[in-house]
């Protein structure tokens, strides 16, 4: 399976332009296209040659991502909040000049999908208390009794809307969404982690953040591996699409640790989220 890297040319001549030209690249087993415009029929011959190339999912510069018709899939840098999820807790920790050991962290999840748990229990690991807030109560308490069975480690299971978040300082959402979300009393000043969706809560009471995504800073390597892609396309995205996301978690994070990746910034609903921003709510 194949990955596509596509971009506008800023080099395509007048009669290139005209004759739909678009420049392929064989980058080890992906291609990168350059393409002369983006008219009806240059994306359909970018189809033809996709399909030719067993590309399955894409990578569009963000300028020309609404003339791009196709069914392949978007690689999506929001599958790196899972990977980095511990990194961005240390770097929001780091700027508020706090310990993660003496605080609570709060889970929210409905869905028992591996990552999350994996996450879970890394997680659960260092900070003072762990707490689940879910609507499958009965679920898991069976799969933390499973998860912990040997260790020491104090699982709080939860779903009452009143408390379970009142006092919640640091939040991760793994699969909530807005609509349920609010019908919770939140923390006015947390910080929510929002790993798989979007969000933004509009309550005036909240004064609190939340982190939809992030910004990684990638090491001189990598970026010339990539060349003139590193100058079009989004990094963060550009790096989601070395990983094999097949592989176990511990694997793609000592993948992305050997790598010498690092937050550059955290990305809120209305764009980067300012380190004062980080302190304000400490």
């Amino acid at each position: 399976m194949s990955i596509g890297y596509i971009f506008l040319s800023d080099r395509a001549r007048w009669w290139e332009k005209l004759l739909n030209i678009i420049l392929t690249t064989k980058l080890e087993e992906n291609y990168i296209y350059e393409l002369s415009n983006t008219s009806k029929n240059c994306i359909k011959r970018l189809n033809k040659k996709m399909s030719k190339n067993n590309v399955k999912q894409i990578i569009c510069e963000k300028k020309i991502e609404e003339y791009i018709k196709t069914d392949k899939q978007q690689v999506s840098k929001k599958c790196i909040m899972n990977y980095m999820l511990l990194e961005i807790l240390k770097y929001v920790f780091k700027n508020q000049g706090k310990v993660m050991g003496l605080e609570d962290i709060y889970f929210l999840i409905d869905k028992d999908e591996e990552i999350s748990l994996k996450n879970i229990i890394m997680l659960s690991k260092i900070f003072k208390t762990t707490n689940i807030v879910t609507g499958d109560i009965n679920k898991f308490e069976k799969i933390t009794e499973t998860l912990f069975n040997e260790d020491e480690t104090v699982i709080s299971i939860s779903n009452n809307k009143k408390k379970s978040l009142r006092r919640a300082k640091y939040i991760v959402n793994f699969d909530f969404d807005t609509e349920k979300l609010i019908q919770y009393s939140i923390n006015r000043t947390a910080v929510i982690i929002n790993v798989n969706n979007d969000m933004k809560i509009e309550n005036i009471a909240f004064e609190g953040i939340c982190i939809n995504n992030i910004n990684i800073e990638i090491p001189n390597e990598i970026e010339k591996y990539f060349d003139i892609l590193a100058k079009k396309i989004d990094k963060t995205t550009l790096y989601v699409s070395l990983l094999n996301q097949k592989q176990e978690l511990e694997r793609i994070r000592t993948r992305i640790k050997d790598d010498n990746i690092h937050i550059l910034n955290l990305i809120g609903y209305n764009g980067a989220i300012e380190q004062k921003e980080l302190v304000r709510i400490s």
